[in-house]
């Protein structure tokens, strides 16, 4: 089974505290036991592997808790959605040993719509069709820290075509619309895929006119997706 960002977030949790009782613990033994040797040489290189580990883990944990906070408040956003609109949160799929989560998935009578909730507090650069784009994040001091990602808009692809490819397993033909919604930060990308402000991203979902799913489909969909 794959693990959500809400499992790997409390996994990397007790990865830290697994770490702290490693490094307390070679401590107390080296305090009681104190001698130079090969004992002593061990537990120094055991503890340094301790708090290594520990930085690791904590750093995953912080972008998996700003990943979460950032899809808690994008679903937020499109609850504020018309009724008719069908809004799931953190959606797993599986086709042919393709894995993917979708942030959030929304289906009405107008079709699928798939969200990719980003949240990254500084400023976003590139081109539509970049594999990376670039991420400067705004230090303290008035430093910038520049940072490689991957192209967000790439991630949706993928997800748009596994979903598709299970809908069509089905016999279901059915075209998925797809955005990126950029929680707090700030975007140079040319696209009209991807969304900083809460209203255009709503005005763009449900700018969508043409209804292409009845409520049967829509049933099936569902029980297809185990929702």
């Amino acid at each position: 089974m794959k693990l959500n960002n809400y499992h790997r977030k409390y996994l990397s949790l007790f990865g830290m505290i697994m770490c702290v009782f490693e490094i307390i613990a070679c401590f107390a033994y080296a305090s009681t036991h104190f001698s130079i040797g090969l004992s002593l040489l061990y537990i120094v290189i055991v503890m340094a592997a301790g708090v290594l580990l520990f930085r690791l883990f904590y750093k995953e944990y912080k972008i998996l808790n700003a990943g979460i906070k950032g899809e808690r408040e994008s679903y937020k956003v499109l609850k504020n959605l018309p009724k008719e609109y069908k809004v799931y949160k953190n959606v797993p799929l599986e086709f042919k040993k393709q894995h993917t989560e979708l942030d959030q998935l929304i289906i009405s009578q107008y079709g699928i719509v798939i969200v990719e909730t980003k949240s990254y507090s500084g400023k976003l650069s590139g081109h539509e069709d970049d594999q990376q784009w670039t991420y400067f994040k705004h230090l303290p001091k008035g430093k910038t820290q520049t940072t490689k990602i991957k192209n967000p808009l790439m991630q949706l692809e993928r997800e748009i075509y596994i979903l598709t490819r299970i809908l069509k397993k089905e016999h279901m033909e059915i075209p998925i619309i797809g955005y990126v919604y950029l929680i707090k930060g700030e975007c140079e990308v040319e696209t009209n895929q991807l969304f900083t402000n809460n209203d255009k991203l709503l005005s763009a979902i449900q700018s969508h006119k043409n209804k292409v799913l009845n409520k049967n489909q829509m049933k099936k969909i569902k029980e297809v997706l185990e929702l």
